[in-house]
């Protein structure tokens, strides 16, 4: 919506995105929760202060090594699409992506 009232083009790599909440959730067979929730799960505690910007970011961050620690592989699982009148995320798609596309769009860590 910003870029709308700003005039300008929406940028192509902001388009898809990996939700850690989802990625956490489906790899631990978790039910889905904040940031503090999975912090807790994996044995953290909360740096800084909750809600702000840097600080969630940070944390988010220490959540993603672990799980690439623990060898989970990281794909594209969300996103935006700006054709038609109204923009909706990759999860209001009926169809799963191909094989081709996965493979793709994942994020494969290896020891």
């Amino acid at each position: 919506m910003q870029c709308r009232l700003s005039s300008i083009a929406y940028p192509q790599w902001a388009e898809e995105w990996i939700d850690i909440r989802k990625e956490f959730s489906r790899f631990y067979s978790v039910r889905r929760g904040g940031i503090e929730k999975m912090l807790h799960r994996l044995g953290f505690t909360f740096d800084g202060r909750p809600h702000s910007g840097i600080d969630d970011s940070i944390n988010i961050a220490r959540i993603t090594l672990e799980l690439l620690k623990d060898a989970c592989v990281l794909s594209f699982n969300d996103g935006i699409r700006t054709s038609g009148p109204k923009a909706t995320t990759m999860t209001d798609k009926k169809a799963a992506p191909n094989e081709k596309d996965e493979e793709e769009d994942s994020i494969i860590c290896t020891d």
